[in-house]
């Protein structure tokens, strides 16, 4: 008996130490010499979607002082997260984590430097328009992106009256890297840096002109304008947050460009359909009250639960099942509504992805109402 308590008391031992570490990362640097370099880390979401501000909003901040380890548990990563970590002399990059799996040593390396002309082209024609040279445009800010254009701000310069800048504080090893640079009266331009460019190397950037396009949001008094973001879906970095009024301006859309605008920052029980710009009147985004679904997504054949399966509604509400297959779709807009869900399984070793399924269900959602337990059955088609 003494033997089967002391195994009870190991095991119960052994799976809380595994439930711990499996709710926190470690992460450690290696400096290239003794001195040991003050570190600030930052944590954003992993998920960088069209549907949220680029870059988005952080996590949180970590201070690493006297010490090149730290440990992050789940009140600051929601099971993966990207990290950022730069520091005096020290090259900024990030590194992608998730709870419970282990981290390689990050070897901090010297900041690389980055020179590039920012202008407008000048058309020339000549059995056909050409580009006869570049006018500078000064006072562009110039954003370095890891992950590329919709990635984690990294350092910024701005250009000065000849259109030229220096950035510097990039990691090397950094990839993909892309530059994000926007001026006023300029549509925003992504441009993708090589990481064989080397530092006395130029990097071209053309900016385009373009006209603001302004608009406003009319929503119910318990929302709080200002803490709003109007995006333009697909153009990363086109974004603005509204005045006190509602109001709001959007400075770099491409011209002849007519997006899709949505909002991001509403609660739960509100949701806002998008709606196409256009530059012949100030655009109207209404806010209106919303309800919530949860429900399971299921094999229509096993009723097997499917995790990560991608439901959506009409009105552009998005969420993923979680591991059990549950999810919480929010910012549903009232009525008899249609909620569909798709699901492709990741392939395995030496094989092809599965057939995708996709199921659909009909709700009835009210304002300010929570539709449980809806069952959607997902099958191939």
């Amino acid at each position: 008996m003494v033997v089967l308590g002391i195994a009870a008391v190991a095991a119960i031992v052994a799976f809380a130490v595994r439930e711990w570490m499996a709710g926190q990362v470690e992460i450690t640097f290696a400096a290239a010499g003794e001195h040991s370099p003050q570190l600030e880390l930052t944590v954003y979401p992993d998920r960088l979607t069209f549907t949220s501000p680029s870059p988005p909003p952080p996590l949180g901040l970590v201070d690493l002082e006297g010490g090149l380890s730290t440990t992050l548990d789940d009140s600051l990563v929601p099971e993966r997260a990207v990290v950022r970590y730069r520091g005096e002399g020290v090259g900024a990059g990030v590194v992608y984590v998730r709870l419970g799996e282990p981290v390689p040593v990050i070897e901090l390396e010297t900041p690389r430097t980055i020179h590039g002309r920012v202008g407008e082209p000048i058309p020339s024609w000549s059995y056909g328009w050409r580009c006869a040279g570049m006018m500078p445009v000064a006072d562009a800010e110039v954003i370095a992106m890891a992950g590329g254009e919709r990635g984690i701000e990294l350092a910024r310069a701005t250009t000065g009256a000849d259109g030229a800048f220096e950035l510097t504080g990039v990691a090397p090893s950094v990839h993909p890297l892309s530059l994000r640079v926007r001026a006023p009266g300029y549509a925003l331009t992504h441009v993708d840096v090589p990481a064989a460019v080397a530092s006395d190397q130029d990097v071209t950037v053309a900016l385009q002109r373009t006209v603001a396009l302004r608009g406003r949001i009319e929503a119910p008094p318990d929302v709080d304008l200002q803490s709003l973001w109007v995006l333009a879906r697909g153009l990363p970095g086109v974004q603005a947050v509204p005045d006190a009024d509602g109001t709001f301006v959007l400075a770099h859309i491409p011209p002849r460009l007519e997006p899709r605008l949505l909002v991001d920052g509403l609660g739960v029980f509100h949701g806002c359909p998008e709606v196409r710009a256009t530059r012949e009147g100030p655009v109207v985004l209404v806010v209106h009250s919303a309800g919530v679904v949860r429900g399971t997504t299921v094999d229509a054949m096993t009723g097997a639960t499917l995790p990560g399966a991608f439901v959506f509604s009409p009105d552009g509400a998005a969420t993923r099942s979680d591991a059990a297959g549950s999810f919480e779709l929010r910012q549903v807009l009232p009525g008899n509504i249609e909620v569909t869900a798709q699901y492709q399984p990741a392939p395995k070793p030496r094989q092809r992805r599965g057939a995708k399924r996709f199921g659909r269900v009909r709700v009835e959602v009210r304002a300010g109402e929570v539709v449980e337990g809806v069952t959607i059955k997902l099958s191939v088609r």
